[in-house]
């Protein structure tokens, strides 16, 4: 290989890792901007406490995909003596929305069949973004009035594989730049 064709195969080579480096920029700054929404990435149930009674607010199912039947789950449990107890029909004196924007929906609870102070409202998310739960009224007389905010809703794309075609942008595996400026050159040159 003459000299030439070294300073050419170099350039390209650099080329190659600015190229590759705009890709995993573009990638990450996507990425960034799609959960922006959610800036806390782990996933998390809300808890408030009202008195003696701890309740937890969240999905069943997380990630919490838009389109997707899931249940928004209650839990309710008493402190007493360094212990918490499951509080039984807690929900009997309570009014639970849920809010979007500035609509709202009822909830219809029911008992979990799998644990005892723990209650799940079916429901349909139809928007990205954040919902909120207005929770009034009493549990065994203490008084309730709160907004909570559950986890975001997101878009099925972050767990969604990709249907597009050949491009090589979407061939690459995830992996360190290096590699993949090595996957890029025998993908050229093989």
């Amino acid at each position: 290989m003459g000299s030439y064709d070294r300073v050419s195969y170099i350039n390209f080579l650099i080329l190659m890792a600015f190229f590759v480096c705009s890709i995993a920029i573009t990638y990450y700054i996507n990425l960034i901007l799609q959960n922006n929404s959610n800036p806390q990435m782990a996933f998390a149930h809300q808890t408030s406490k009202y008195g003696n009674y701890t309740l937890e607010y969240g999905w069943l199912e997380e990630p919490v995909l838009i389109d997707e039947i899931n249940d928004i789950v209650v839990g309710v449990t008493t402190d007493s003596e360094n212990r918490s107890s499951p509080v039984r029909n807690a929900l009997a004196e309570m009014d639970i929305k849920v809010k979007y924007g500035g609509i709202t929906k009822d909830l219809a609870f029911v008992p979990s069949q799998e644990e005892a102070g723990l209650y799940e409202a079916e429901i349909l998310p139809t928007r990205l973004g954040s919902y909120d739960l207005l929770v009034n009224g009493t549990i065994e007389g203490q008084v309730i009035s709160d907004e909570v905010q559950v986890e975001h809703v997101e878009s099925k794309e972050i767990i969604s594989f990709s249907e597009s075609g050949s491009d090589i942008a979407t061939e690459m595996p995830d992996v360190d730049a290096r590699s993949r400026l090595g996957y890029l050159t025998s993908y050229y040159f093989n």
